[in-house]
């Protein structure tokens, strides 16, 4: 608290006379809430300090005593000002033209890391170009239709690499339909409001493959065929994005392998694979967050427990129910191992 009181006396003192000098009350991203007389440097919450001296800003943010990020901003001429971030390490300089950025280098210490050009069309971005250590990486490029609505976005790479990102629309406004690859090929995607319906894997002007989605109760599920219209594999996921089943099909239709996955909350418990003539089952088993045991049984006969440890484990292996080899290890290297004898 002391230590907090004299660093805040000192910014005081040293700043009175460079022009006014304000507290406030800050969210996260620096932006001023509300005014503060006397500021608790040790108190929760985001703390801004700012002094304004003629055409210069100076913005400092705190949390608890802690200086996270310090922002200058410089206004040059009425159409021209410098933002100066200075956060974790990293210089960033954003030159403004008319409210626009049109200049940015992000600095690492002394080394310039990164710089981005960026141009326009009145309010409208047409072109960035970012550089590093001097050499163009890219070039991308933003193309629109009359109605202000982005149809296409194009990267052009060193090496002659192109990326293009298309969009089409409904004749309400709404998004319908992407494409993402190159000009020969690349995947097509279809929506219906915010929800993915299908997508389609292009070459050239033949479909190699397409997916389809759909979502009940919660659970989404993607269908994946090849250009015969032939399914190729059927996943289930989660509203939260967690796979709990995925079917593999041979060209005949018939299952090839079907993994089934059961969490407890957001931690995975079990797994089952079953393939013809062949049924693994795992099981996991937890002391709060971390992993303690692992079990491997194929065709329902017990083959192996993994016991693990902090930067151990133990490895346990079975013949029809009976322990035969026994390994431990240190830190992934195997360091012993005991066999036993066999039925």
């Amino acid at each position: 608290m002391v230590k907090s009181r004299g660093i805040l006396l000192f910014l005081l003192l040293s700043v009175c006379a460079a022009g006014e000098d304000s507290w406030f009350q800050s969210d996260a991203l620096g932006r001023a809430v509300s005014p503060v007389d006397l500021p608790d440097m040790d108190a929760e919450g985001y703390l801004l300090h700012r002094i304004e001296s003629g055409k210069q800003r100076t913005d400092d943010l705190f949390l608890q005593g802690k200086l996270l990020r310090g922002l200058t901003v410089k206004t040059v001429s009425g159409s021209e000002r410098i933002d100066e971030t200075v956060e974790a390490g990293e210089r960033r300089v954003i030159r403004y033209l008319n409210g626009l950025p049109w200049s940015e280098d992000i600095y690492r210490g002394a080394v310039l890391e990164r710089s981005f050009i960026y141009g326009w069309d009145e309010n409208r971005l047409i072109f960035t170009e970012m550089s590093a250590a001097g050499v163009l990486q890219y070039r991308q490029e933003y193309i629109r239709d009359p109605r202000g609505r982005l149809r296409s976005v194009i990267r052009f790479g060193r090496n002659e690499e192109v990326k293009i990102l298309q969009f089409g629309y409904s004749s309400e406004g709404g998004l319908t339909e992407t494409w993402t690859g190159s000009f020969e090929s690349g995947t097509q995607t279809f929506f219906d409001g915010l929800e993915v319906v299908r997508e389609s894997r292009i070459n050239g002007t033949a479909v190699v493959a397409r997916v389809e989605r759909e979502t009940v109760n919660g659970i989404t599920r993607e269908q994946t065929y090849t250009a015969g219209d032939v399914l190729i594999s059927r996943v289930e996921r989660t509203a939260d994005g967690r796979l709990v089943r995925e079917i593999l099909y041979k060209d005949d239709g018939s299952i090839r392998r079907d993994r089934e996955l059961e969490y407890s909350d957001d931690t995975l418990v079990a797994s089952v694979i079953r393939e013809p003539g062949r049924l693994e089952q795992r099981r996991y088993f937890y002391s709060g967050d971390d992993l303690q045991r692992e079990e491997l049984r194929i065709n329902r006969r017990l083959v192996r427990i993994v016991l693990f440890g902090n930067n151990s484990r133990v490895e346990e292996y079975y013949r029809q129910d009976l322990l035969v080899l026994r390994k431990w290890y240190e830190n992934d290297e195997l360091v012993k191992e005991e066999l036993y004898e066999e039925p």
